[in-house]
């Protein structure tokens, strides 16, 4: 998965804490489907966290309240549920979300650091990494 550590040319930074979101019937009437920067979700961000622009996506919410750099937050996964449902022609029902904050393992732009030498022979013991399901028929990354 590729981390994103700029968008167009500014820095994202991770959040510092957890915060309440409220989508209101009011976001979702201005909102428009498959489109990150005008969503129900951006809508309430902008409205309620005083936000210049907001670009919500499956797995990643990233805003920006200043010129120097966007903040990212996790999509909590009852509202990527809704944003997929909504993409997909269903309705998007109001509701407060927790948008939380990445843990320090998931800070970008930092590679994690290999635990194990290549010749280490318990290599073969290892977990395999599970394959990635990609959504169809939702929003596009626009960004990248």
């Amino acid at each position: 998965m590729t981390v994103i550590t700029t968008i167009e040319g500014l820095p994202v930074v991770n959040a510092k804490k957890t915060l309440k979101l409220h989508v209101t019937p009011l976001d979702i009437k201005a909102a428009r489907k498959h489109s990150p920067g005008n969503c129900a979700v951006a809508k309430a961000c902008m409205r309620e966290w005083k936000a210049k622009e907001v670009r919500v996506h499956l797995s990643r919410i990233y805003v920006r309240h200043n010129e120097q750099n966007w903040t990212r937050y996790f999509t909590p996964s009852a509202m990527r549920a809704e944003i997929i449902a909504y993409d997909r022609g269903g309705e998007f029902l109001p509701s407060v979300y927790t948008v939380a904050s990445p843990p320090p393992t998931k800070s970008t732009g930092k590679k994690q650091s290999q635990s194990v030498d290549k010749n280490d022979k318990t290599r073969h013991l290892r977990k395999k990494r599970k394959k990635y399901t990609v959504v169809v028929g939702v929003r596009v990354a626009a960004h990248r």
